[in-house]
């Protein structure tokens, strides 16, 4: 691929999408008969408008077709012929887009081919990983796998054959693809496509090494993005943000992988809630959302965070989870709440998260009292009350205030006959205990209190 080649595509993008919109925006008035130019402008929008839906009918097909070639194959001998098979798909994909380029001189129906040819870069990788991990396995887990995830080779010659075919096949169509899609970032975008998707050839599928593995890749990819992505206009455009969002695709099959065919832990599912919490934050700070979709991805980020605080809670040991499960949860939950109130543009909808949030602390707090009984239960949420009363009053919510003070009153009442006992027993003693403990208090408060609070209420205010 020359340098000509590849700016002739991303040049007749800008303009083609340009031209389209504006054929799309011009009116064509109701009451007047419209002229020779006005109806060649006409047909030409519909032709526009047409095109698009067919392009993407074809886009819908090759993907399904992909799929189930993966369910079915075509009737060949062995899985390594299988593969091979997948491999001159994607060398079809990338020759159309070569024709629909250079001979037809059409950009956008170049781009879908070579869009779908890289979709199939991390697919391949995820077969032969499959086909890798049927002759060598790091873990030994032995599981039944459906007809889907079913992928054997004979001999680790074959392997090594097969492997090699595929990476002289899959870098080239990489790297074109990259450059097609967004040549400015070519560089980056292909190496860092080309490591996420080879992870998949690891032939580990444990939940508990391939959670933290993903983990780590998105974390990595996101950080990549920030670092050489920044403020980039070839990601702003549909194909940058494509070639940005498959990055994000070799991790999503691995935990799905696993998740799918082994047992997974509470631990493990707090690694990837977490994650996706992380993820949809950095979604979220781009300037290219709208209202909508900005709005939708802060009401999943709050369905991830209730998802997150319960598997934080289950993922406690049993001796702990008595005392601690409602502590780790509110903490959690609220943790993770704050951040999402803090980062939301509109004051109503942080408004609504945040009493919401407040309502389902109080609730889970008071309700862990009712079924269990003791001084750690006691003293944790002591603790949250008055954490949610502080929060409240550096916020200046009186809705908050309220709930925190009822909660408060409410877990004084519940535990009052205890605290009178506690008095009674302990006399003078246990007065004394509760001055020195509020001293210390008050003196921890003037020594460090202004300092977080003024660190708090400007993160606060500053989101």
């Amino acid at each position: 691929m020359n340098t000509v080649s590849t700016e002739y595509i991303e040049s007749t993008e800008t303009d083609e999408d340009t031209a389209h919109e504006s054929a799309s925006a011009l009116p064509v008035p109701g009451d007047v008969k419209p002229d020779s130019k006005s109806g060649v402008m006409s047909i030409i929008r519909r032709f526009g408008s047409l095109s698009e839906l067919i392009r993407m009918g074809g886009v819908a097909a090759m993907v399904i077709s992909m799929c189930l070639f993966l369910f079915d194959g075509l009737d060949i001998v062995n899985d390594t012929q299988r593969f091979i098979s997948m491999l001159m798909l994607t060398g079809l994909l990338s020759a159309g887009g070569f024709i629909l380029a250079f001979v037809m001189r059409e950009p956008r129906g170049s781009r879908a081919f070579f869009g779908l040819a890289l979709l199939s870069v991390p697919v391949n990788f995820t077969v032969l990983g499959a086909l890798l991990y049927s002759v060598v396995q790091f873990d030994g887990l032995n599981v039944a796998y459906p007809s889907l995830a079913a992928w054997h080779i004979t001999d680790i010659a074959t392997l090594g054959s097969t492997v090699l075919i595929a990476l002289a096949a899959l870098i080239p169509v990489s790297i074109i693809g990259v450059s097609i899609m967004a040549k400015a970032g070519r560089g980056w975008l292909c190496s860092a496509l080309l490591a996420s998707s080879s992870l998949l050839m690891l032939p580990v599928r444990d939940s508990a090494w391939i959670a933290p593995l993903a983990v780590l890749v998105v974390l990595a990819m996101m950080f990549a993005i920030k670092r050489f992505g920044q403020d980039a206009i070839y990601l702003k455009t549909s194909a940058g943000r494509f070639v940005q969002g498959l990055l994000f695709l070799p991790p999503i099959i691995m935990l799905v992988r696993s998740f799918w065919l082994y047992d997974i832990t509470a631990l493990s599912g707090l690694m990837v809630a977490l994650t996706a919490f992380v993820a949809l934050r950095f979604l979220t700070q781009r300037d290219e959302l709208n209202s909508v979709l900005s709005g939708a991805l802060h009401c999943a980020s709050a369905a991830t965070a209730l998802v997150a605080a319960l598997l934080a809670m289950s993922a406690l040991p049993g001796t702990w989870s008595v005392g601690l499960d409602a502590l780790v949860f509110c903490g959690v939950l609220g943790g993770l709440m704050l951040d999402l109130e803090c980062r939301i543009q509109s004051e109503d909808m942080a408004e609504f998260f945040g009493i919401a949030t407040a309502i389902v602390l109080a609730i889970a707090m008071l309700y862990h009292q009712l079924l269990y009984n003791g001084l750690m239960v006691f003293l944790s949420g002591l603790m949250l009350s008055i954490a949610m009363i502080a929060l409240a009053l550096m916020q200046k919510n009186k809705e908050k205030i309220i709930i925190g003070v009822v909660a408060l009153l409410a877990f004084g009442i519940m535990n009052a006959a205890s605290i009178a006992t506690y008095f009674a027993d302990t006399g003078w003693l246990g007065f004394a205990s509760l001055g020195a403990m509020a001293i210390v208090i008050a003196s921890v408060l003037d020594r460090f209190g202004p300092i977080l609070s003024v660190r708090l209420r400007r993160r606060l205010n500053n989101g």
